[in-house]
C-alpha cells in the first residue's frame, strides 16, 4: 500500500505502547528522569513510584499527579522520558515542509538553499531529523496495526 493508505484512518493511541512506556520508566533511575526537561522538584520520584504501581497509562498519570504538578506537565515528562528527550533544541536548524499549495511552492522555490527541507530523505544528515524519524517509528506503534518503520524517509509532503 502507498504511504497515504498507511497513514490514513484511525487516530494514534499511546495506550498501545503503554508496556513500552512503563518498561522505559521502570528501568530509569531518578537521576536519569531529572535529565528530562520539566522534571524537577521531586516529580522524578513521583513518576518512578507511580511506574512501579501503574497498570494503565491513566493510572500512571493519576498516581503521578498532585496539586504541585499539572497533569499536562506529567504527560509531557512521561512522553519525553519514553522518547529519550533529554534536551529541547533552542534553535531548529531547518524548516521542514509537510505540505504546500501552489502559492507555497512558489515561496519554496524562492527559499531554495535556505535550510528548507521538502523531503526528509534530503536531510538525512541532520541529527534532529534522524531523531524525528525514530520518533515517527515509535508513533507508528500507536495504531491497532503498527505502521512500518522508515516512513519518515519515504513520505513526501502533501502538495495541493
Amino acid at each position: 500500500p502507498g504511504s497515504r493508505e498507511i497513514l490514513g484512518g484511525e487516530p494514534a493511541d499511546l495506550n498501545r505502547v503503554f508496556p513500552a512506556i512503563l518498561a522505559r520508566l521502570r528501568t530509569m533511575t531518578p537521576q536519569e528522569l531529572l535529565r528530562i526537561p520539566d522534571c524537577s522538584d521531586g516529580l522524578e520520584h513521583r513518576i518512578k513510584e507511580a511506574a512501579g504501581r501503574a497498570v494503565s497509562l491513566d493510572s500512571l498519570y493519576e498516581a503521578s499527579k498532585s496539586r504541585r504538578y499539572a497533569h499536562a506537565r506529567i504527560r509531557r515528562v512521561i512522553l519525553r522520558a519514553f522518547l529519550g528527550l533529554t534536551q529541547i533544541p533552542e534553535e531548529v536548524p531547518y524548516l521542514r515542509v509537510l505540505g504546500a499549495t501552489e502559492r507555497g511552492r512558489g515561496l519554496l522555490r524562492q527559499m531554495k538553499g535556505a535550510g528548507v527541507i521538502t523531503k526528509a530523505a534530503h536531510g538525512k544528515q541532520e541529527p534532529l531529523l534522524q531523531r524525528e524519524a525514530r520518533y515517527t517509528d515509535l508513533y507508528g506503534l500507536c495504531f491497532s496495526c503498527p505502521r512500518p518503520s522508515g516512513l519518515e524517509w519515504r513520505t513526501s509532503p502533501v502538495m495541493l
